[in-house]
């Protein structure tokens, strides 16, 4: 006897089997309007009940682990069992079985991205974002563009909107390193990683301490200087009051016993 190719049958369930309804399965489908046909069956969700299935079939036909996992479902949830072998059903997903060029279930060997290195920047580093070709410097905020909302298409013909012309103008420029450096570690845990970042750590300590030591200063300075100008102007008041004849320690003062 032929088997049916595994595609085939994936395929052939493309298509909306009638439902039969026990009670249970009723009061579930009337509750949610009739859409959902995904609930438990003896205590177990599809995808409980799918997985389970998988892993105990580990090496041997998909045939069989289908057949199983058929006779303790409706019809209407086989394709749970297929959809799971859909990679257009799973790009957000990362599938725990696969099937083998023998029709054979196999666990799939997870491979992982390599981590993104950890990039340390010395303390003086900045850069600036120019123009390749022109080395024209890229105007920060987004008033200064050559456009706007309304003229971009003047610029950039192909841009369907205002956010993707952004885009196209945004990949116009490169990064332009002005000063200082940096260095890729693959982990924060490498010695020599640690040893910059305490530095560092330690260096942007002492300017903040510096900084607000100087702010005091600069404060401290102009409390100074304003009290040095309330004193002029006292002096100033005096020797105005001296001119016109009147004693400052007693003119301009009420005298208790005329009270």
């Amino acid at each position: 006897m032929n088997k049916i190719p595994i595609q085939n049958i994936i395929e052939e369930n493309e298509e909306e089997p009638i439902l039969k309804q026990n009670k249970d399965e009723r009061y579930i489908l009337s509750h949610t309007k009739g859409k959902s046909d995904y609930h438990r069956v003896e205590g177990e969700f599809p995808w409980e009940l799918r997985n389970r299935i998988l892993k105990n079939h580990i090496g041997k036909p998909f045939d069989d682990a289908f057949s199983d996992y058929c006779k303790q479902v409706p019809k209407y949830q086989q394709h749970y069992f297929l959809d799971y072998f859909k990679p257009i059903e799973n790009v957000c997903c990362v599938n725990l079985y696969q099937i083998d060029e023998n029709g054979l279930i196999q666990k799939c060997i997870q491979t992982y991205k390599k981590p993104k290195l950890i990039v340390f920047e010395s303390i003086d580093y900045k850069v600036e974002y120019r123009h390749k070709i022109s080395g024209e410097k890229k105007l920060i905020h987004f008033w200064n563009y050559p456009f706007d909302n309304i003229n971009y298409k003047l610029k950039y013909p192909k841009a369907t909107n205002y956010y993707q012309a952004i885009d196209l103008y945004d990949k116009e420029f490169e990064p332009i390193t002005i000063s200082g450096w940096i260095r890729e570690f693959e982990s924060k845990k490498d010695p020599e990683y640690k040893r910059l970042f305490n530095e560092k750590k330690k260096e942007l300590k002492k300017r903040k301490k510096l900084k607000e030591k100087e702010e005091k200063e600069k404060d401290n300075s102009l409390l100074s200087i304003q009290k040095q100008k309330q004193k002029e102007e006292v002096e100033k008041n005096l020797l105005k009051i001296k001119k016109l004849g009147f004693d400052p320690e007693i003119s301009f003062h009420k005298d208790p016993e005329n009270k």
